[in-house]
């Protein structure tokens, strides 16, 4: 379901990179200071960090992608 009435009832992330391109670019390199930048925590640990707020937030197409780079040993609650 879109939470946004720009988007379509099943949006896509391409979706959402073409209603609001003006912001995906901060998105983006935030996204990659918190997962990639200088940290105390792990890449791992990092990788937990995105799939749990992805699964927070409820959105299947961030999750499932986390979840399927995610180590098989890792345990997953389903959404």
């Amino acid at each position: 379901m879109a939470r946004f009435p720009s988007l379509p009832e099943t949006p896509h992330l391409g979706d959402v990179f073409k209603s609001f391109g003006r912001g995906i670019w901060p998105l983006t390199e935030f996204h990659d200071i918190v997962l990639r930048g200088e940290s105390d925590w792990t890449i791992a640990e990092r990788k937990m960090l995105a799939l749990y707020v992805s699964g927070i937030n409820a959105c299947s197409f961030c999750h499932d992608t986390h979840k399927m780079l995610a180590p098989d040993d890792w345990l997953f609650a389903p959404l």
